[in-house]
């Protein structure tokens, strides 16, 4: 069943340019067990990109995670779905707000629903699990499929993001992220178009060791942020599996507070295997939310250590987050992330772990003394905070003030804003070169006989790469 399923979900990303994305609801969120075993790890080992609910969200929240994450269908477990007023109502907002979106429930025993608006998946735990799940998934994404194809009208898009309007602004991201050529074509347009509209929002980026509590810093941040009367909007990256292409997208679980206040917009997206943990089309996305008018973006990475310093190419501001008492502290970072940073936040500095804490500060503090900064006129700070506890996260923000300040009084911040489009557009033409490469036709019916030639040792690498190079179209 596993194959049928992954190849299904394959194909729907081949034909449609974007995996099938669900947000599961209720004890799904907790990977309790729901339905037998349908958790978000095997919904994501089927090659699905699939959101997580936490299941003391009320029927509204889960309708604005729905919108604002553009999935192609919100799947209840069974025990999970009261049909009661509550219900109708965030069935009716689905309906009528998402232009498409299909909602699923995964029944013991499927009874009538609110209006008939419910998609069943029917599921009866006396059968078979191949029986009965492998004929609903695949009617789940035949529906799926269906709607996929009619493409949204780019004007409208374009209309919904000067307006601020979190369903279209999803659309757009929806757009971008898409690997069908007509979206790509679509997403250039549309993102020249809002362009000259940029410009206002502080752009942060955040980095950090796996483990250095990223997402529960944004949480504290970020609560800050609109507490002060600042709207914020997240672009979280989560890894996506070289396996199976699919992925789990759980970072609104861990920014409850923030993901549910009306001037936040929260977008998890796949990284799609991108080295380093940021996607190709982040560029747009922060476009995409500058030009809908929000006041701070910050992108979160998947956190790889060294070699996450592509971010520092989008933001105004990039950030480390890293933690003491876990081995040797400069191990946690090194000389490359070090050059692109313009802050280094020790986080978790809370309880047993504060002495800690402050000896790892005078560490990277002496190890920044011998270290050239990104730009002259700023020194890097070493600071500590408890995202937990929510110490040290104002003077974290009064420090990223401050750096703007100084950068935007000599014109040093505009000039860092041109320098980014410079990067933006030597990383387009090396996409498109590459692009172009795949697309010769000598290339499609040579490279397989000089792969197998490099496997098996009668053709070196180097040999093999300039015969290639040498190819005219």
């Amino acid at each position: 069943m596993y194959r049928l399923i992954k190849d299904r979900t394959d194909q729907f990303a081949l034909n449609t340019g974007r995996r099938p994305r669900i947000l599961l609801t209720g004890s799904f969120a907790g990977h309790g067990d729901c339905v037998d075993n349908l958790t978000p790890s095997a919904f994501s080992q089927w090659g699905f990109d699939v959101d997580i609910h936490s299941s003391g969200q009320t029927h509204l929240q889960t309708v604005r995670t729905a919108l604002e994450n553009d999935v192609h269908a919100v799947i209840f477990p069974f025990h999970c779905v009261n049909l009661d007023a509550s219900t109708a109502r965030a069935v009716d907002l689905l309906s009528y707000e998402s232009n498409g979106l299909i909602l699923s429930v995964i029944w013991k025993q499927a009874p009538d629903l609110v209006g008939g608006k419910l998609a069943k998946i029917d599921f009866d735990k006396r059968l078979s699990l191949d029986h009965e799940l492998l004929p609903s998934l695949s009617h789940l994404l035949a529906r799926i499929e269906k709607n996929e194809r009619d493409r949204q009208d780019p004007q409208n898009i374009l209309k919904g993001i000067v307006a601020g309007d979190r369903r279209w602004i999803a659309k757009a991201i929806t757009l971008v992220e898409s690997h069908h050529p007509e979206d790509q074509l679509l997403a250039d347009q549309l993102v020249a178009k809002i362009l000259p509209r940029t410009g206002n929002s502080l752009r942060i980026g955040i980095s950090g060791v796996p483990g250095a509590g990223k997402s529960t810093f944004i949480e504290s941040f970020g609560s800050m942020l609109v507490g002060m009367g600042y709207s914020v909007a997240v672009l979280a990256v989560d890894p996506t599996s070289v396996m199976t292409g699919g992925s789990i997208l759980g970072d609104r679980i861990r920014m409850k507070q923030l993901s549910g206040h009306p001037k936040t917009y929260i977008r998890p997206t796949p990284s799609g295997g991108s080295i380093g943990g940021i996607t190709q089309n982040t560029r747009k996305n922060i476009i995409i939310c500058d030009a809908a008018g929000f006041d701070v973006i910050l992108v979160e990475t998947i956190g790889v250590g060294q070699s996450e310093t592509s971010v520092a190419s989008m933001v105004d501001f990039f950030m480390v987050l890293l933690v003491a008492g876990a081995g040797d502290e400069l191990q946690g970072i090194k000389k490359g992330i070090l050059e692109y940073a313009h802050a280094i936040i020790i986080n978790k500095a809370d309880g047993d772990n504060v002495n800690h804490a402050q000896e790892a500060q005078k560490v990277y503090q002496a190890a920044l003394s011998i270290i050239q900064p990104d730009s002259p006129l700023w020194t890097i700070p070493v600071l500590i905070c408890s995202s937990l506890n929510n110490k040290g996260i104002s003077g974290i923000w009064q420090t990223i003030l401050d750096f703007r300040t100084r950068l935007d009084s000599c014109g040093e911040l505009e000039k860092l804003r041109h320098r980014q489009s410079v990067e933006w557009m030597w990383t387009r033409i090396e996409e498109g070169l590459k692009k172009r490469f795949y697309e010769q036709p000598n290339i499609k019916i040579h490279l397989s006989n000089i792969t197998d030639d490099v496997k098996n040792g009668r053709l070196s690498p180097t040999e093999a790469a300039f015969k290639l190079l040498e190819f005219k179209e």
